[in-house]
């Protein structure tokens, strides 16, 4: 169980990061933000172990209390299940985006817009 002091200092440093993002996105005269709303595609169910934690990509803003909407604007072509997606780890991501990819046909990939508050 977390006492106030711990509570404090949790929210204390939580304080320090949102104002160091509101600095940053001041300095650079950013209004708005364009980015993925997850690495991936949609995902099956069934993957939800290993590819639910890239929640990170949008529970941030809200986090933060940025607004932010997440838009679907395109969808997984037929020809697209044939690639291989490849990085420098090689890790279980890795492995379970390339296992559904294969089956990933028609799911939606979507982006997110986030704006400055």
């Amino acid at each position: 169980m977390m006492d106030q002091i711990e509570f404090v200092d949790y929210q204390r440093k939580f304080l320090e990061f949102k104002h160091k993002m509101c600095k940053k996105w001041q300095d650079a005269g950013i209004n708005a933000l364009i980015s993925p709303a997850f690495p991936h595609c949609a995902f099956e169910s069934k993957n939800i172990e290993e590819l639910g934690s890239f929640y990170e990509y949008v529970t941030m803003w809200n986090m933060l209390g940025f607004p932010a909407g997440v838009l679907p604007i395109t969808i997984v072509e037929q020809s697209e299940t044939k690639v291989e997606y490849t990085d420098s780890w090689n890790d279980r991501w890795t492995r379970s985006i390339n296992e559904d990819i294969k089956t990933s046909e028609g799911m939606p990939i979507a982006v997110q817009v986030v704006a400055y508050s």
